[in-house]
């Protein structure tokens, strides 16, 4: 496959999969986006918000505008850095810790119904191949 087919086939596959899998999972008490930014914030506690609007690639103003919502939530802290006041970093809660967990079993509890049509061989290529996926692109710089 060449290297432009390649990244049209990547163009096509993320907005697949993303429908497929991810689209129609409700969650219950905050938002998707909400949940992508607290669930980044959980597993990188504590970073810039810098980071958190790189990391998610969004706009900074809107990663305060999520963030401010999380804030009012109690699910989120703000506090500025101690070597550099100018820069805010974000902290999970522990009630964000927990509305985390209890999201993350509704989405996992939703996308297992949606795989539950797939073999179990089908399964164990899906699974091999995002493996070896996510192995290459770990190899390209971000």
């Amino acid at each position: 496959m060449k290297r432009e087919e390649l990244v049209d086939f990547i163009l096509s596959f993320m907005p697949l999969m993303h429908k497929k899998l991810f689209l129609q999972i409700q969650v219950a008490q905050i938002t998707r986006q909400q949940l992508g930014l607290l669930r980044t914030i959980g597993e990188e506690n504590g970073k810039s918000m810098k980071h958190y609007s790189q990391k998610l690639m969004i706009a900074k103003s809107n990663l305060s505008n999520l963030a401010n919502q999380l804030i009012n939530e109690k699910l989120v802290e703000r506090k500025t850095d101690e070597k550099d006041r100018r820069i805010m970093n974000l902290f999970i809660t522990n009630k964000g810790y927990e509305i985390l967990q209890n999201q993350m079993k509704l989405v996992k509890k939703n996308m297992l119904k949606k795989i539950e049509v797939l073999s179990d061989e089908e399964i164990s290529i899906v699974s091999k191949s995002l493996k070896e996926i996510k192995t290459i692109l770990g190899k390209i710089e971000a």
